[in-house]
C-alpha cells in the first residue's frame, strides 16, 4: 500500500534451499540479494548496506507483513523523534492455546516498550524499522546467532534514551513458524538462553 516512488523491496538469499528468494527476486520491483554466510544478522546487514532509504524496515523469511504495515510504521515514524520503531508480532495460525501466547507477548511488547524502563527493552527484527542514521551512529546489527536485535535496541536506548524506541501496534507482522504450542515455546527458551 506503499507508494512505490517512496520504497524499495530488497530480499536477502541467507543459502536457503527452497529457491523461494531466487523467485521472489524475480518479481518486479524486488531487488534479489545473497549472502552465503549464515546469520540472520548477517543478512540483515547485507541489505542494510545495499538499501538506500532513509529508513529501513526489516522482517523475516517466516513472517508476513499484513497490508498496510510499512504505511504504520512511516506514520509512527512521521509522529515521533523515535530512531527504531517495533511493530507487533502476531502468532498466524494454531491452537487458541498459541493464540493466546502470542497475544500475551504482543501485550508484554507494548508495555515494555512504552515503559521507559531501559533495563527492559528489547528488540524482533522481524517487525523493526529503523532510521539510516541511527545505523551510521551505533552501527549496524552484531552478527550473532541470537539476540543482536536486542542489543541493537539496547545501544540506541543507551545511546539516545528510550524516547529513541517507539512501538506501533498498528504494523502488524504474522509469525507464520508456529503452529504448536511446544515449538513457540523452544524458541522462547532459547531467546532466553541468549539474552543472558
Amino acid at each position: 500500500d506503499y507508494p512505490r516512488s517512496k520504497r524499495a523491496i530488497l530480499v536477502v538469499d541467507n543459502n536457503s534451499t527452497a529457491r523461494a528468494a531466487e523467485r521472489a527476486g524475480r518479481r518486479a520491483g524486488i531487488h534479489f540479494l545473497a549472502e552465503p554466510r549464515q546469520s540472520g544478522y548477517i543478512a540483515r546487514n547485507r541489505g542494510l548496506a545495499e538499501a538506500r532509504g532513509d529508513v529501513v524496515a526489516f522482517t523475516d523469511a517466516g513472517c508476513a507483513p499484513r497490508p498496510g504495515w510499512v504505511s504504520a510504521l512511516a506514520r509512527t515514524m512521521e509522529a515521533t523523534d523515535a530512531a527504531v520503531v517495533l511493530g507487533r508480532l502476531v502468532i498466524a495460525a494454531g491452537s487458541p492455546a498459541l493464540r493466546a501466547l502470542g497475544a500475551y507477548e504482543s501485550a508484554k511488547d507494548a508495555y515494555v516498550l512504552r515503559s521507559n524502563q531501559p533495563e527492559l527493552y528489547y528488540g524482533h527484527a522481524g517487525n523493526m524499522a529503523v532510521r539510516r542514521q541511527v545505523f551510521e551512529q551505533i552501527g549496524a546489527f552484531e552478527e550473532r546467532a541470537r539476540g543482536g536485535d536486542t542489543i541493537f535496541v539496547r545501544r540506541a536506548v543507551d545511546r539516545f534514551s528510550t524516547r529513541s524506541v517507539a512501538y506501533c501496534a498498528d504494523a502488524v507482522v504474522e509469525r507464520l513458524e508456529f503452529d504448536r504450542v511446544a515449538p513457540y515455546l523452544r524458541k522462547l527458551a532459547a531467546y532466553g538462553r541468549s539474552c543472558r
